[in-house]
């Protein structure tokens, strides 16, 4: 019963509006409740929905979820590039920062990404995630350029 003695009503929604909410097989609800962005990472949030018929009874509250947002690290830095014999190494920073705030960013690993071409998105990671702020790309294919005669 804690959950209920500390819960606050986000609002209502009617039957008639429940499919503007819809999403594929699941249901997206606003949340307008207002948050300050420190303490977001601070307190997690808990979830339930409880439904009402026309009656005014309901079945109680459904199985509660809860989530954990975890602070986003801020972008490495100093990213160098070192030509070897037969790899290119990477090598760059790790974030001190997390996009809140001062905050050390804890870091799960790092994902590498290639561009063949100048023209396009960056796809998928070529590798990773892996641990450590530098890598090998071993992953080279020398192309020679053609004359025309």
């Amino acid at each position: 019963m804690f959950f209920l003695a500390e819960a606050q009503s986000l609002g209502s929604i009617a039957a008639s509006d429940l499919a503007r909410y819809r999403k594929g097989g699941s249901l997206a609800l606003p949340d307008p409740a207002p948050v300050g962005p420190a303490s977001i990472y601070k307190q997690g949030f808990r979830y339930a929905i409880r439904f009402i018929n026309r009656r005014n009874q309901t079945a109680g509250l459904s199985n509660q979820i809860f989530i954990a947002p975890v602070p986003i690290p801020s972008a490495p830095d100093k990213l160098v590039s070192t030509v070897m014999q037969d790899s290119i190494k990477l090598t760059w920073n790790a974030p001190a920062r997390t996009q809140m705030g001062p905050a050390p960013a804890r870091i799960a690993g790092y994902s590498i990404y290639r561009q063949k071409s100048k023209v396009g998105t960056h796809g998928s990671p070529e590798c990773g995630p892996f641990g450590g702020p530098e890598f090998d790309d071993r992953n080279l294919s020398s192309t020679r350029p053609t004359t025309m005669q």
